[in-house]
């Protein structure tokens, strides 16, 4: 997708598959929604930085593992340690869907996407320079 379409829109297809086999998201609403395709597109971004990837696997799996075990919220069901209990409204502690559906990983999400647009666009800009200075030199 990323060779014929682009980078962006290589995420952006890549984060809709991501929401479409997270169908509980959708049928949780619009900010659960909202915040799995935002989640897609970390897993995206961070994919296209490394070329590996086992790093999206990696947060992933932090994140279920945050979710199931610390905060006690189910993921696929699993319900891990209770070490904390989110109280609070829907909107703030997530409900029956947990942290998921709440608009503090919304916020969150958004943060992480700036930052990593931020040092892809920085990445992006170094080796444009890299590739300018290489024809220089070879045209030379």
């Amino acid at each position: 997708i990323k060779e014929e379409f682009g980078v962006w829109t290589a995420v952006v297809i890549t984060s809709i598959l991501f929401l479409c086999m997270h169908t509980g998201a959708i049928q949780a609403g619009f900010i659960p929604s909202i915040n799995v395709f935002g989640a897609g597109v970390i897993f995206a971004i961070a994919y296209y930085k490394t070329g590996n990837l086992w790093m999206p696997i990696a947060i992933h799996t932090v994140w279920n593992f945050v979710c199931s075990s610390i905060l006690y919220t189910p993921i696929s069901g699993y319900r891990g340690f209770h070490l904390f209990h989110l109280k609070g409204t829907d909107l703030l502690a997530g409900g029956v869907n947990g942290p998921e559906a709440t608009i503090i990983t919304t916020v969150t999400i958004i943060i992480v996407i700036i930052g990593e647009y931020l040092f892809l666009r920085e990445q992006v800009e170094v080796t444009q320079l890299q590739q300018t200075t290489v024809k220089s030199i070879l045209s030379e």
